[in-house]
């Protein structure tokens, strides 16, 4: 693989072309091709090249003379040969490699940096194939891991103002609201998750001691079933003990729809779901503004 890069960038293609040299044709060969052999990497074409002044060399075939004429061939260019593609791959792998994009990576997020630091560690400790697999597994771990444990995150209105943004250290003079909680879940809400963000859903409700929990769903992209069931069976827990309710807003409309078949959007009926947040805080601030009248 390392080769074939290398021979794509000495004619001035891209370096995916190399790729593309060394994985495409053995498939379309094994479904299309009828000759029994074919060259479809740089190690294939060499031993084709070298094979025909073995023939010439010993035209009779005889195993013997061919097996030293081998040997002697070996000897005399092997070295040679792999010393200079070995110069070959280092010199255009060298220009592969880009250190203002390594410190561009870092500077936008230190997650991807750290992969791109593991898929180099890989492919210098394990070779090129292994090291290529470690590039591969290393972001689906980071991705399988940040799908497990999604963004629950508290949204307040920032002082002095009508903008609705993240609570978060650098904003914690945003002003709560007065009555509904306001907690927005990020991501696909699925059974890997489901636990680890009711809990997270719960220890908020009990640090705000919130009467109204209004769940800003407009950045959860999907609700699989195991984890609609957790909120279906938390809005009957809720409603049990009557301590606090739950609001749904922003639902997309696949989500939309799948609370729709499963039955929570009768059940919360229109007084608890609302086309978005805002439209939820208005209804909550008219039924209090009617009650205090």
């Amino acid at each position: 693989m390392p080769k074939a890069l290398a021979y794509a960038t000495v004619v001035g293609l891209p370096v995916a072309v190399g790729l593309h040299t060394a994985f495409v044709p053995m498939p379309v060969h094994a479904l299309l091709g009828s000759p029994r052999v074919l060259s479809v990497s740089s190690t294939a074409t060499l031993a084709i090249l070298t094979g025909t002044p073995l023939g010439r060399a010993v035209p009779d075939g005889d195993p013997a003379r061919l097996a030293a004429a081998t040997a002697t061939l070996a000897v005399l260019v092997g070295a040679m040969l792999h010393a200079t593609l070995a110069a070959v791959v280092i010199v255009y792998a060298v220009g592969l490699i880009a250190p203002a994009e390594f410190r561009a990576i870092r500077g936008v997020r230190t997650m991807e940096f750290l992969w791109t630091l593991v898929a180099c560690a890989g492919v210098l400790i394990f070779g090129t194939l292994q090291g290529i697999v470690v590039a591969i597994l290393a972001p689906m771990i980071g991705l399988a891991s940040q799908a497990a444990q999604p963004r629950v995150s508290v949204i307040a209105r920032k002082r002095g103002s009508d903008v609705l943004r993240l609570r978060s250290p650098a904003s914690l003079d945003d002003e709560l609201f007065d009555g509904p909680l306001i907690v927005r879940p990020e991501g696909r809400l699925v059974f890997v998750n489901a636990q680890p963000v009711a809990e997270r859903i719960r220890a908020l409700v009990a640090e705000h001691g919130a009467r109204i929990l209004l769940l800003d769903m407009s950045r959860a992209t999907d609700i699989e079933y195991t984890a609609l069931q957790a909120l279906i069976e938390g809005d009957r827990r809720l409603e049990q003990d009557r301590s606090v309710e739950l609001w749904l807003a922003g639902l997309n409309p696949g989500v939309s729809e799948v609370v729709e078949h499963a039955g929570l959007a009768a059940r919360l009926g229109p007084r608890r779901l609302h086309v978005n947040t805002r439209e939820a805080i208005a209804r909550f601030e008219a039924a209090r503004g009617a009650i205090q009248a």
